[in-house]
C-alpha cells in the first residue's frame, strides 16, 4: 500500500470514528478542535483517541478542525458541532456561555499553566519596563498565554500596545518561539514550558524569561445542552479515563483530562471582565 493511500485511509477513519450502535438518538459525536499545527499531523495524533471515544460510547466520533475559537463556538451554536475544544481566555470571555465546560485536559500533568514574555538572551531587555519601543511578536488575539494574559502582565507594568514600535500576531506559538530567535522580533508571549520541547531545547540558553504570567486553568472541552444528560456523563468518563486506556501516547505532553464545571473558570472569567 502506497503511503499516501495508507494516510488517507487513516484519516479517514479518524473523521468518521468507530460504527457501532448510536447511544441515544445521535448518529455522530463531533468534535471541534483549533488545528494548531499542520492539519494532517493533529488528526493523526488524535486518531486513538477518537477511536478510543467511539468504541465507548457506541456512536461514531469525528474530530474536525478550524482556524479560530470563535469559528468553533458558532458551529456549537448552530448544531454542527456536539463538543467544542477551546481555549480558556475565549470560554471566559463570553458574556454568556450557552454551553458549559465538562472536561479538561492536564498538560505535563497539570490543572493549569502559565504564559511567558520572552526575549533574546544577547538583548538589551532585562525587565518588561524595558519593553517600550520595542517590536514584539504574540500568538492570536484569543490565546490565552499567548495574548490575552501576558498583555495583562505587560499592562501591569505600565506598557500598553501603542508602546511597542511594532506588534504582531503569528498564529503558533512555535512561530513567536522562532521569531524572537531569529530576531525579527525583540519579544514574544508563548506558553510557558515552549523552550523544553525537544525542537526548542537545545536553544533554550538563548533566550531570557522576563516574566510569567498569573496561573491559567486549562482549557475546557464544552459539551451542547441538546445532549442527554446520561450521554454527557458517559463522554467526561470516557475523557478521564482514556489515559489509563492508553490512547494519548500520540498527545505529546497530555496527560489525561479531569472533571471541570462553569465555576472552574470563574476566577479567570472576573479577570477578562475586570480587563474590558
Amino acid at each position: 500500500m502506497k503511503i499516501s493511500t495508507f494516510l488517507r485511509s487513516l484519516l479517514l477513519g479518524v473523521l468518521l470514528g468507530v460504527f457501532q450502535p448510536a447511544a441515544a438518538e445521535l448518529d455522530r459525536i463531533r468534535i471541534g478542535r483549533i488545528a494548531y499545527s499542520a492539519p494532517d499531523q493533529v488528526l493523526i495524533n488524535h486518531h486513538p483517541l477518537i477511536l478510543y471515544l467511539g468504541e465507548q460510547l457506541g456512536v461514531p466520533v469525528e474530530i474536525l478542525l478550524f482556524r479560530s475559537y470563535e469559528t468553533i463556538y458558532q458551529n456549537l451554536i448552530r448544531g454542527k458541532l456536539e463538543l467544542a475544544w477551546v481555549g480558556t481566555a475565549f470560554y471566559a470571555g463570553l458574556s454568556d456561555p450557552q454551553f458549559l465546560p465538562i472536561v479538561s485536559p492536564l498538560w505535563y500533568g497539570n490543572k493549569s499553566y502559565r504564559g511567558q514574555v520572552l526575549v533574546h538572551a544577547n538583548s538589551s531587555y532585562y525587565k518588561i519596563e524595558d519593553l517600550p519601543g520595542a517590536k514584539m511578536a504574540f500568538v492570536g488575539k484569543s490565546s490565552s498565554s499567548g495574548y490575552f494574559f501576558p498583555l495583562l502582565l505587560l499592562k501591569e507594568h505600565g506598557v500598553e500596545l501603542n508602546d511597542f514600535d511594532e506588534f504582531a500576531f503569528l498564529e503558533k506559538h512555535d512561530a513567536v518561539v522562532y521569531a524572537v530567535l531569529t530576531k525579527q522580533f525583540d519579544a514574544g508571549a508563548t506558553y510557558e514550558g515552549i523552550l523544553d520541547l525537544k525542537r526548542f531545547i537545545n536553544h533554550k540558553a538563548r533566550f531570557r524569561v522576563l516574566d510569567s504570567t498569573v496561573d491559567i486553568p486549562n482549557e475546557p472541552i464544552l459539551a451542547s445542552p441538546k445532549l442527554a444528560e446520561d450521554l454527557t456523563n458517559a463522554i467526561s468518563s470516557a475523557f478521564i479515563e482514556a489515559n489509563s486506556a492508553g490512547v494519548l501516547k500520540r498527545l505529546k505532553n497530555l496527560n489525561g483530562f479531569r472533571k471541570v464545571s462553569k465555576s472552574t473558570y470563574q476566577t479567570v472569567h472576573e479577570i477578562v471582565r475586570n480587563a474590558e
